[in-house]
């Protein structure tokens, strides 16, 4: 049998070629809109409406553009941030949380996700989530104040007062002028037996803050510990004019004067 040099050239070429014009020129397309694709244009025009409705607080509205935005690039943190907060607003917490999860896996700065991955997961009954997501929020950046603040309030919610104290003293020390840490620090402190120091720090946190309801209420609380109701009484009487519906001052108050207090929920 003899050789046909043409043959020998031209099937590797036509080989080639088919493959070329089937996986570059016209690749099969996929019934998912995931594949359907956006131009860089249409990803402007979507992300600018999206913006203008989000600062118009029109969340129904934007909803569409950033479930869209979300699905075609999952792992970008800018659209599953802006649709978390949308699901916030419609009370849908447990998506809400999950878009946080999102957000924290793919953004270069996970910790722009904080406190709300946390407050998601709280407010969707999932304390433990939220204590490990507020964990992970300081994890992000251990010497950031705010971060020191979230994860230590949490752990007082769950009854650690031990570490929220630790916590609330590194706090202070980086930063000896935010009245929440000092509250905080205050409370814990109260709790471990030290009153003098308690009263103190509460002091030195109601002289920035006057009008502070959580400052006011731990004022009153500490002094009415310390055996001096009659400035507790001051302290939690100012509360309620400044937080009126805030339910465990008006409790706090009502128990001094002897007297139930009407169940109101914080504003």
């Amino acid at each position: 049998m003899f050789e046909i040099p043409f043959l020998r050239f031209f099937v590797p070429c036509a080989i080639l070629y088919v493959f070329f014009y089937t996986l570059v020129i016209n690749p099969p397309v996929e019934d998912d809109d995931r594949h359907q694709g956006l131009s860089p244009e249409d990803v402007k025009v979507m992300r600018w409406k999206g913006a203008s409705l989000m600062e118009a607080q029109q969340y129904n509205e934007a909803e569409e553009i950033y479930i869209r935005l979300h699905k075609e690039f999952a792992d970008n943190s800018v659209y599953s941030g802006e649709l978390a907060k949308i699901r916030h607003t419609q009370g849908r917490f447990e998506e809400e949380a999950a878009l946080w999860e999102d957000f924290v896996q793919h953004s270069p700065t996970p910790v722009e996700g904080c406190p709300q991955i946390g407050e998601a997961y709280r407010s969707a009954h999932q304390g433990v989530k939220a204590l490990d997501a507020l964990k992970r929020c300081w994890e992000f950046e251990p010497t950031n104040s705010d971060m020191i603040l979230f994860y230590a309030l949490e752990l007082e919610h769950h009854g650690d007062e031990n570490l929220a104290h630790d916590l609330y003293v590194k706090g202070h020390q980086i930063s000896p002028r935010y009245a929440d840490m000092t509250v905080g620090l205050a409370r814990t402190e109260l709790h471990r037996g030290n009153p003098s120091q308690a009263r103190n720090l509460i002091l030195e946190a109601l002289e920035r803050t006057p009008d502070n309801p959580d400052a006011l209420l731990a004022a009153g609380i500490i002094f009415t510990r310390s055996g001096d109701r009659q400035t507790a009484r001051k302290y939690l009487q100012h509360g309620v004019e400044v937080s009126p519906n805030y339910l465990d001052m008006r409790l706090a108050l009502a128990a001094i004067n002897g007297r139930p207090a009407r169940r109101r929920s914080r504003s």
